[in-house]
């Protein structure tokens, strides 16, 4: 340590050069000092070799130049571990920086830069503190790193024994200041190409865009796998606890998605319909979907949600039609299977509005086979009120046809294959439209 005085300007200079922890010096140099490595965890294990040169004047509160440089072993940054990185600091008065370089822990590695501004009044502690990150991290490292909040909660979820790649910036306001908090901000990007895990459902891969303000959470540019599809996110979560959200699904497959859904305390209680288990068939082609919806409402009651979306099935399997009743169970292994026709294909769009999802105009189709319907359907209570048309033959000509108008005047059929479908999900009524007691009530 080498220290010069001035006695008549008062003018001084340190030059500190040896092997340290920066802490041992908190009581020999100004309180800024100490601020700056507040967040560094230093033990028994921790070596460190450094130079420092501070030039300042003693009628001054702050130094009037600061610069230095360390490399350090066994050390942690907020909980999170370092085997040997450098730190670099410099400053001017009431700005003062630090950079981490070449940051190492075990396969974790990043770096990054702290910068500390502070004010000449009687307040103690900076204005703000800024940080930008680059590391690779495990999950709870992360966490850590973010301490607690809604965002730490969020990526505290996920689950992976990969390191995701995360950039972290932001700003924070002291307290002592309350008239700048609206400014504090925090933005993380991540992303991982391994699989992991949000709580119980599993993704095949993650890319995201976090930005935290004062008003609330926003995702975007989210591309997830799931379910061998791919996925994209837009959300919003504003500090009332409202949210809307923009969420698509491309190409997944039918079976797993449904098997792996996110788990929704609010509504899993009151789905009561068990979906049968078919098993795997290596040579059956999977049934795929698209998925698009745009939601919006409170975060704690999917219930009151409103919006609107579009479902897409390819399923070779999807469902039959069987023109002569449970006949055509019987004759489907014999030359007169033709009695029962598949249905491969479901289209429809839907909107959800006071607890209530409106399909429009859905169509499942098949070769051969139209089903065309529109109806209602009751979220909570999954109570129906649809009307179904089955075409058995309505995809072998063109909808426009001057055949199919003149068939559809003279041929009844069609008009005995429209039903109305009452009832709930687990017990559902079918009725022909022309079932007399469709027509006098008590039948």
């Amino acid at each position: 340590l080498d220290f010069f005085y001035n006695t008549q300007s008062r003018d001084y200079k340190v030059a500190l050069d040896a092997s340290l922890v920066p802490t041992d010096y908190n009581s020999l140099l100004p309180s800024w000092w100490a601020s700056i490595f507040k967040d560094f965890e230093f033990n028994d294990q921790t070596t460190g070799i450094g130079n420092f040169i501070i030039y300042g004047n003693s009628n001054s509160r702050v130094s009037d130049l600061v610069y230095g440089t360390a490399t350090a072993q066994k050390l942690a940054y907020r909980g999170v571990p370092i085997d040997s990185g450098e730190v670099r600091v410099r400053g001017r008065q009431r700005y003062y920086e630090v950079n981490l370089k070449d940051l190492k822990s075990g396969p974790s590695s990043g770096e990054g830069r702290l910068q500390f501004t502070s004010r000449d009044d009687q307040q103690r502690g900076p204005v703000s503190v800024r940080y930008d990150f680059e590391a690779a991290l495990p999950i709870e490292s992360v966490v850590n790193l973010l301490g607690t909040g809604t965002t730490s909660e969020i990526v505290a979820s996920f689950e992976t024994s990969s390191l995701p790649k995360i950039e972290i910036q932001g700003a924070y306001f002291g307290k002592n200041y309350p008239q700048y908090n609206e400014f504090s901000f925090f933005d993380l990007k991540a992303r991982t190409k391994e699989p992991l895990f949000y709580k119980t459902t599993p993704l095949d891969h993650l890319d995201f865009e976090l930005y935290s303000r004062t008003t609330g959470l926003s995702l975007r540019n989210t591309r997830f796998g799931y379910a061998d599809g791919e996925g994209q996110l837009e959300a919003d979560i504003f500090a009332d606890k409202l949210t809307n959200f923009k969420l698509s699904l491309i190409d997944a497959d039918k079976a797993q998605s449904i098997r792996d859904l996110p788990q929704l305390d609010a509504v899993e209680d009151d789905l009561v319909v068990e979906v049968a288990t078919l098993p795997e068939d290596p040579k059956r082609e999977k049934a795929r979907l698209d998925l698009n919806v745009e939601m919006q409402g409170p975060l704690n009651d999917p219930y009151l949600f409103s919006g609107y979306g579009d479902l897409e099935i390819r399923d070779p399997k999807l469902g039959s039609v069987p023109l002569l009743g449970p006949l055509s169970k019987l004759l489907q292994n014999t030359w007169m299977s033709f009695t029962s026709l598949n249905l491969n294909q479901l289209k429809m769009s839907f909107t959800l509005s006071d607890n209530v999802i409106a399909f429009d105009d859905f169509e499942i189709l098949g070769p051969q086979t139209r089903v065309t319907g529109a109806g209602t359907m009751k979220a909570k209570e999954q109570e129906l009120d649809m009307r179904i048309n089955v075409a058995p033959f309505g995809n072998r000509v063109p909808k426009d046809s001057t055949l199919r108008k003149v068939t559809g005047l003279v041929n009844p059929i069609p008009k005995l294959l429209e039903f109305k479908l009452t009832g709930t999900l687990e017990k559902q009524r079918w009725r022909s439209l022309y079932d007399p007691r469709n027509i006098i009530p008590g039948l």
